[in-house]
This record gives structure tokens, sequence and C-alpha cells, in this order.
């Protein structure tokens, strides 16, 4: 029914009554029945009283249908996906939904009368003041992306729409908010923009790879020429002289100059990891050197090395850990400076203590520790430090990956790394690996039953330094050599007598003709040749492609004479059988 209709029937009915009052008033008391107008206006009393009881009826209806659609209302507002909030031109919160409650994280009780702005982040209350200030500007609805500050200093990013609403003069009356909750797609995109980082790190690091195999290439041909003419010099030079004493420096130094550029590419993934007994003393010293360059003067590096052993892992990968452990305690002592102090030590570990401390097996462990005098790290923090992106670092220093892949490392070995921490009292990390022998190294001049020969040897190397000392070595074990520095001549040789050699021994990376494509042309010409490749770097040929095209064996340089006599006797040794 219309609201005319509500309107009408009313008044109608009160005129019929009114006209039936002035009949019976004016009807004289008779015994008779009532005329027949006054029944007439009874009757139509009674129709329009059943249309007023309908029309009764349908009102109740409108107001329990208008009831419930009021209250579905209500539960959209409040339990909507997005928070509604009315401030009024203060900017005092006066009206909220229970989503917009939760989101801030307190009680309507002392939400209601609170400020807005209270619940921003402090450094963003002018990028809130000129979002508001454009809505009046442009009198349209702004969005603007926040960070607020809740109950339970959970971080909380919202997208805040803001709207104003004015009277008839056109001044506001208040302002409306709607709040979306897009913490986790902050967080999506904060994980993206790390994953971006990470793979940019890791072109980053591919490049430096690449350059370094360029230099380990070059560096590793002059420690070959180094090394092989201290050899040699070695067996000439009086025993006990100055001289000799010289050569043997000379020697070591290019052994460790050797596994240096050997840790180089392991670190930059050039080569596969390669894994021996190292000395953690050594580790620890050299890593400690390393970072006193880098680390503020306000923080102190003390060591206490208290072992002799070995562990058996991977060099690059070892020092990893330690450059990692001692960075995280630096950089909490950044601001107020500290002491950071790195002890090795032995354990015998019995059932009992390899049981608790999650170790396969007792037996001898290296025990390192690295213990700073930080601030500490609360008991809620400590039980994730080890989870992959878990990081308290500020955004931008931390990619929450070093702990996680010290820990994989650690465990790679045998090993286990925990950590105590008391808050004010700094942290201490403990890492327990497996002791192992130590290896017997045999110096340059001592006697050596080094294998000989007398095969026919064609060696190749664009190195002319590499040939000359490659040439004195083989022919002192006995070998006929012809040596060349060009691959197209070498081939050239081959192929007019190819049955004038027993074994080719050439370089990866030489101009004109590799030694991969080299030994293939020449296994085209005779199929039986054995063929060894030894070089200081190549990306484009491993162990496991050489042997796939034929290849006997495969080394990098420099080598060691009694490598060299070694592995050039078992290639010989096995083509005969």
């Amino acid at each position: 029914m219309t609201g005319n209709q509500y309107q009408y029937t009313p008044s109608k009915f009160e005129k019929l009554r009114m006209e039936a009052e002035e009949l019976i008033l004016k009807q004289p008391e008779l015994d008779s029945p009532p005329p027949s107008d006054i029944l007439e206006l009874i009757n139509e009393l009674k129709i329009h009283q059943t249309e007023l009881e309908i029309q009764n009826e349908e009102l109740k209806r409108t107001r329990n249908e208008l009831s419930k659609m009021h209250r579905e209302f209500e539960n959209l507002y409040e339990f909507a996906p997005c928070g509604y909030l009315t401030l009024n031109t203060k900017g005092i919160i006066t009206r909220a939904n229970l989503t917009g409650v939760k989101l801030l994280g307190i009680s309507r009780k002392f939400l209601y009368g609170s400020g807005f702005s209270q619940y921003i982040a402090d450094d963003w209350h002018g990028e809130y003041m000129r979002t508001r200030n454009k809505c009046l500007e442009t009198n349209e609805k702004q969005s603007i992306e926040l960070p607020l500050k809740t109950k339970d200093k959970v971080p909380l990013w919202v997208r805040a729409d803001i709207e104003a609403d004015h009277d008839e003069t056109g001044a506001v009356v208040q302002w409306r908010m709607v709040l979306i909750d897009i913490s986790l797609q902050r967080q999506a995109e904060e994980d993206r923009k790390n994953l971006h980082d990470q793979l940019m790190q890791a072109q980053k690091m591919e490049s430096i790879g690449n350059l370094a195999g360029g230099i380990a290439h070059d560096f590793n041909n002059i420690l070959s020429s180094v090394m092989g003419f201290a050899e040699i010099s070695l067996e000439e030079v009086e025993q006990g002289s100055n001289l000799e004493d010289n050569l043997h420096a000379i020697f070591t130094a290019g052994k460790r100059a050797k596994d240096l550029v050997s840790e180089i590419m392991t670190f930059s993934r050039q080569t596969n990891e390669q894994v021996k007994p190292v000395h953690i003393g050594t580790v620890v010293k050299e890593s400690n050197h390393l970072l006193r360059l880098s680390l503020p003067s306000n923080i102190i590096i003390k060591q206490k090395l208290n072992s002799d052993e070995m562990v058996m892992g991977n060099y690059a990968l070892l020092q990893q850990v330690l450059l990692n452990l001692v960075n995280n305690a630096a950089d909490v002592m950044e601001d107020n400076g500290g002491a950071i102090d790195v002890t090795v030590s032995d354990i015998i570990a019995d059932e009992s203590f390899a049981r608790k401390s999650g170790l396969g097996a007792p037996g001898n462990y290296v025990k390192i520790t690295v213990a700073d005098t930080g601030e500490g790290i609360p008991p809620e923090t400590i039980k994730s430090i080890f989870e992959p992106y878990f990081t308290t670092k500020e955004t931008g220093k931390g990619t929450g990956l070093g702990l996680a892949t010290v820990q994989g490392t650690v465990k790679k070995y045998g090993g286990t790394i925990t950590a105590e921490s008391k808050p004010g009292k700094g942290t201490v990390f403990t890492v327990l690996l497996p002791a192992t022998k130590k290896p017997e190294h045999t110096k340059p001049d001592e006697t050596e039953d080094l294998p000989h020969g007398s095969e026919r040897i064609l060696f190749v190397d664009d190195e002319v330094s590499i040939v000359k000392i490659n040439h004195q070595i083989l022919a002192g074990l006995g070998y006929n050599v012809t040596a060349r520095t060009s691959s197209i001549e070498a081939l050239e040789i081959f192929q007019s007598n190819p049955n004038d050699f027993d074994l080719v021994i050439t370089d990866m990376t030489m101009p004109n003709l590799t030694g991969d494509k080299l030994a293939t042309e020449l296994m085209k010409i005779r199929p039986d040749i054995p063929v060894m490749i030894c070089t200081g770097y190549s990306k484009n040929v491993s162990s496991e492609k050489a042997s796939e095209l034929g290849i006997r064996a495969f080394a990098y340089k420099p080598l060691e004479r009694a490598d060299l006599a070694k592995m050039i006797r078992k290639v010989l040794d096995e083509d005969k059988l």
C-alpha cells in the first residue's frame, strides 16, 4: 500500500463515524429497528474496520521485514571484510565496525573518543594529513597505504580509503574511512623483492665467478711454473743450505696459493665442493684476520686456539660459517661496541652427551664457540633464528638465510650448532664438528719412489714456461717427450705419425683448438690413444664430461710432480690391460 492510502482511509473512516453519531443523536428512542440509513452507515463502518485491520497486519509485516533487513545490514556492516570508521572533523573516532575494532586491536570502549592519528606509525602522520587535504582539494575519495600501530605491536599495513561528508553549505561534518588489511600482500611484495635481490646477487656472483674462472686459469698456470721449477731445483740444490730453505718456502707458498684458488672457485660455485681435512685453527685465524679489516674499531676480536685437530669439510664453506657467526655478533654491537671471543677446543663426546647434543655418534669433536657481549636475543626469538628467511635485522640489512646456511653446512659435515642467550648478557653460538686424523704431508725433497717409464708422450700447452718445466719433469721420469705450444701443430704432428705416441697430455684452454676438441680429433685418427687433460680452469669441461668424451684422466693445475707421475703411470698401465 502507498502512503496516500494510509492517510486517506482513517480520515474517511472518521467522517463516517461522525455522520453516524449525528444520526443516532437525532433518532428518537423507539423500540423499532434503526432506519436503513443508520444500518448502512454501520455496515460501512464494519467494512472500513476490516480494511484497517488488514492494513495493520500489513504494517506489522512491513515493520518485521524492515527490522530483519536492519539486522542483516548490521551484520554486513559489523562483519564486513573491511574496517569502517567514522571520524568527526577533529579526527576523533565516533563509530567503528567490528572488523575495524579488530584491526586496531582495541575495544570500542577505548576506541571511541580516541584520535585516529595515534594508531598511525610515527613517520606516516604527514602522509596521512596530506591525503586528507587532497581529499578536500579534489572533493574526491583518496587512498593511501599506512602502517598502523596495534595494541599487540604486530606490524599491520592497511589501505585506507578516505572520504569527507559535507552539509548543504559545503562544510565537512565528518570523515568516513574504509580500512583493508594488506599485510599479506605487503609481505608477498617484500618476499618478491628479497627474491629479486637474491637473484641479482646470484647474477653478480655468477659474473664474479666467471671473472674468477679466468683469473684462476692464468694464476694456476703461473703456479704450475713456480711450483714445478721449485721442485726441480730442490733436487739440485745443496741440502741444508739457505737456498734449499728458500725453495721450500716458495713451494709451500705455491701450495697455499693453489688451495686458495680452489677455495675461491668453490666459494663462487665454479668447481665441485672438495671435502678434505681442514685445520680449524687456520680457518679461525684467517677469518678473524679478514674481519679485523672491516669491523668498526670499537669491536674487538679475541681468539683462543686450544686445539690442533682437523675436521672433514670444505675450507671455503667452513670459513663462511665463521665469517657469518662473527659478522652477526658484530652487527648487534655496532652502536655500542664490545668484544667477540672465538674459542677452539677439543672435547670427547660420550654416548650420553652425543645423544643430548644431537650428534651422530660418540667420539672426538672440535668445539668452536663465538661469544659476544651484545644485548642478547629474547627467548621468543632465539627459537626461530635458524629458520630460513627469519631475520631481526632492518629491511635491506639481511635476507634471513645466513644462520640457516650455517646450520646446513654444519649438519652436512656431521656436526651441530646451538645458541644460548640472555637479554643484556650477550649470545654464545657453539659448533661441534667431528675431528679427523691429520694427513701426512710429504715434503717435495723427501725421497719418494716415483713411478717412471719410457713411453712416448706428446705434451701440449700454450704456456711456454709450463711446456719447459713439464718437459724437464717428464724427461726426468724417463719418458720420451715431444712438446708443443700450439694445438694445431700438435694435431699435425700426430696426423703424420699417429703411432709414434703412447700418451697425449694437453691443456684445456688454448687458442684455435681447445683441449677437448684436440682430443676428439686425435681419437678420430686413432681411437685407442689415451689422452689426459690438465687445466688451470675451464667451465666448458669437467671430469664427468671428459670421461664421456673418452678422455682417460682429468686434473686441475698446478699438479705436483708426484701426482703427475702417478696419474701418467695409471693411465698407461690401464691402457695395457
